[in-house]
């Protein structure tokens, strides 16, 4: 019996006092009391949802020759936007330009900073501005009925040469993106477009005529009759003082010859 207390009563260890104000036995045997937590089920697996295919392009088209331009010449640049049948729902387009080159002609003088032409239709412009400090325009816009853009020309910016050389205007690809209905980046490509100015001088938009007048001296204008034909009538009477002229000669010459 003894021996049967002693290996019943081992396994019990009392809890330190400083936990509770009453040490509570802890059984650390198989004669556990407490009934077994059945293991919770496992969480099924997080499902990323899969990346758009990035497929819009945007593209800058120079309209006219951007070719041979002096100081001062002006030239538009499109902006042309691709999304190859994708829903688009926003975008922001940061273009880059040299100002010391070229300037962006301002469109509205009531806004702060240089503003372009902008023609994308069911979209509302959230900024339009660009600095000629810098260099840098930014286009934002959005909408709430997403639509596909097949080279829609969404904006034209007015340029101003201000400088020799050539120079280009490019799309910052890594700033810009489009937007597609589930607010994913659909931008994958974009163009630049280079400007040449080889012609020194500079163009002021007038045309000015050097070419020298030459003044002609001692030359005054005929008095003017308020006759009619005048200028006949002076020719018919000095027709007939000619011939009285040519007359008398003869009848002179006639009356000596007689003599």
């Amino acid at each position: 019996m003894r021996h049967l207390n002693r290996s019943f009563l081992s396994p019990v260890v009392a809890q330190s006092a400083t936990a509770d104000a009453v040490a509570q036995p802890t059984f650390t045997t198989s004669l556990n009391l407490t009934p077994s937590t059945p293991a919770p089920a496992a969480s099924p697996p997080v499902t990323t949802p899969p990346a758009s295919t990035q497929s819009a392009s945007i593209n800058l088209e120079i309209s006219g020759n951007q070719n041979n331009l002096r100081i001062g010449d002006q030239f538009e640049t499109k902006i042309l936007l691709d999304s190859s049948s994708e829903l688009v729902s926003s975008y922001t387009i940061i273009i880059e330009y040299d100002p010391t080159a070229i300037e962006i002609v301002d469109q509205d003088t009531q806004l702060p900073g240089a503003q372009i032409t902008y023609s994308h239709p069911n979209f509302t412009v959230i900024e339009n501005r660009a600095n000629n400090t810098t260099g840098i325009l930014t286009l934002r816009a959005e909408t709430g009925s997403p639509s596909a853009a097949a080279d829609l020309e969404i904006g034209d910016i007015n340029f101003r040469v201000t400088g020799n050389g050539a120079t280009e205007i490019s799309v910052s690809l890594n700033q810009s993106f489009v937007t597609n209905n589930t607010s994913q980046n659909i931008l994958a490509t974009s163009s630049s477009a280079q400007v040449s100015v080889s012609q020194t001088g500079q163009n002021t938009g007038t045309t000015v005529d050097n070419t020298p007048i030459i003044p002609v001296a001692n030359i005054s204008e005929l008095p003017k009759s308020d006759l009619p034909f005048s200028g006949a009538l002076y020719v018919i009477l000095g027709t007939m003082l000619i011939a009285l002229g040519l007359m008398g000669r003869r009848i002179s010459n006639s009356t000596k010859s007689k003599r």
